[in-house]
């Protein structure tokens, strides 16, 4: 019977062993800063998204923009770019990039929101664009950034009201920031963003690998909790959501085959009052816009008036 507990201590052993490579490799597949290069899923790239940016808006960025720092609490520089709006008040939305993405993607939105009357702040997130930082944080680090700042904001105009606007990974984001209820934020509109960072793996596992989450998740979160400081069953935009007390809008395509719609729909039911969802038909991830732009954008503009006149 000896030579049985020892095949079985080697068989565990191995898996174990298995279990922490294939983790690492999950981590570094997704959460470690890389130069380029994207994570394809089915329905999430090749057309034309939110982030598909027109020459005249990325001009328009260009020039009218002005780059702002902040060094965040753990020394990590961060950078973003500023636009003044000359009637914009005391009014700021905060908008926020996607997975792998960076502020110059979000110039056509920016420009939407300075055209509503709005000053504008466009961040890169921690391990994107300018900004530094090894690790993507699913949100989690970012969302404190965000309400750094926000605060940084309020330095300068201590009545600044700013709605907090999200795509994606950046929606997951911009969820957990109304989540600490920072002084100054009015509004939330999150566009396709998770519930979960777990259930979102869970899912993506699935649908991109067709690989159960045992033992993969558990290894790689433990390794990001090593690495990133954070366990995937920390990053929940779902708890957030229960905890903020903003207004919120919930946006999301129903063809998006990268982040299910039924996660919108779970994240609206959660939400306190007021609150409101509208979902795009045959709408891909971060694609309602372009598909509807008339329409959202109207949705957008309605929602900000009502609560951030």
């Amino acid at each position: 019977m000896r030579w049985y507990w020892t095949l079985l201590l080697v068989f565990l052993a191995l898996f174990l062993l298995a279990a922490f490579l294939m983790g690492r490799k999950l981590f570094q597949m997704t959460l470690c800063r890389r130069k380029s290069g994207k994570l394809k899923a089915k329905g999430s790239v090749s057309f034309k998204a939110i982030t598909t940016v027109e020459e005249e808006d990325a001009a328009w960025f260009r020039e009218n923009g002005e780059e702002r720092e902040l060094t965040a609490r753990d020394g990590t520089r961060l950078f973003a770019t500023r636009v003044i709006h000359p009637e914009g008040g005391d009014r700021w939305v905060l908008v926020i990039h996607g997975f792998r993405g960076n502020r110059w993607e979000m110039a056509g939105a920016a420009r939407k929101f300075y055209e509503m009357g709005f000053h504008v702040l466009t961040p890169d997130l921690r391990a994107h664009g300018k900004s530094e930082g090894d690790y993507i944080g699913m949100g989690w680090p970012e969302h404190f950034d965000m309400v750094e700042w926000i605060a940084a904001l309020r330095e300068e105009n201590p009545a600044a009201r700013v709605a907090l606007f999200g795509i994606s990974m950046g929606a997951a984001t911009a969820m957990m920031t109304a989540g600490e209820n920072p002084e100054g934020a009015a509004a939330l509109i999150e566009d396709c963003g998770y519930s979960s960072v777990r259930e979102e793996f869970t899912y993506q596992l699935k649908e991109l690998f067709h690989l159960p989450p045992f033992p993969l998740l558990p290894a790689a979160s433990l390794i990001s909790r090593i690495k990133a400081g954070y366990f995937f069953g920390t990053v929940s935009p779902k708890r957030a959501v229960m905890a903020q007390k903003l207004p919120a809008l919930f946006i999301h395509g129903t063809a998006d085959a990268f982040i299910p719609c039924r996660m919108a729909e779970e994240l609206y039911a959660t939400a306190g009052e007021p609150r409101q969802l509208e979902l795009f038909e045959g709408a891909r991830h971060v694609e309602s816009a372009a598909r509807e732009p008339e329409r959202y954008w109207r949705v957008v503009e309605e929602f900000l008036c009502k609560y951030m006149p």
